[in-house]
């Protein structure tokens, strides 16, 4: 739950189930930025007076220059998540998904999953694979899960809400 004095940047919009989705890696951050006392505008502070000197009020003073602001700030909490963009590779380099995610246990692809996504990221089938199968096509002779994924997702375009449901209670994500 966010804090109710908190600025609130770049908070995600949508859900999984949103038409299109896409996962996007993220962290959360909290911390604190200036606001100028006498509009309420939030002074973009120097990233590189800061990096270089630690000082973030020397930061917060140069960006009010660069910025053409002047006058008293206040210090503010803000929350926020920003998109994780350092080390990512060359998509010729990325990681298949089922090297970090195994699916129901039958995953041919991942034997030591880095993260478990139903466990931990909570993409649990909407009902027994046959009832979620059938949905859609009479049944079938089970392919690996790397084919019948592939298959629906790349082939098909269905998005995944189709056939899995999302919840973290823990977290206080549900579905509606």
């Amino acid at each position: 739950m966010y804090k109710r004095q908190d600025y609130e940047f770049g908070v995600p919009l949508g859900s999984v189930s949103s038409p299109g989705a896409k996962l996007y890696p993220m962290k959360e951050h909290r911390s604190v930025a200036a606001r100028l006392n006498s509009t309420g505008q939030m002074i973009p502070h120097s990233t590189e007076v800061f990096f270089r000197t630690g000082d973030f009020t020397q930061a917060i003073v140069e960006g009010m220059a660069r910025s053409g602001m002047s006058g008293a700030y206040s210090i503010v909490p803000v929350h926020t998540f920003q998109t994780i963009n350092h080390g990512v590779e060359p998509a010729d380099n990325a990681l298949e998904c089922a090297e970090c995610h195994a699916g129901s246990g039958d995953d041919d692809r991942a034997a030591a999953p880095r993260l478990a996504l139903v466990g931990e990221l909570g993409y649990a089938l909407k009902g027994p694979q046959a009832t979620v199968c059938t949905q859609c096509h009479e049944p079938e002779d089970p392919e690996s899960f790397g084919e019948m994924h592939d298959k629906h997702v790349a082939d098909e375009g269905y998005d995944c809400a189709w056939c899995h449901a999302f919840g973290r209670p823990e977290r206080g994500l549900e579905q509606p």
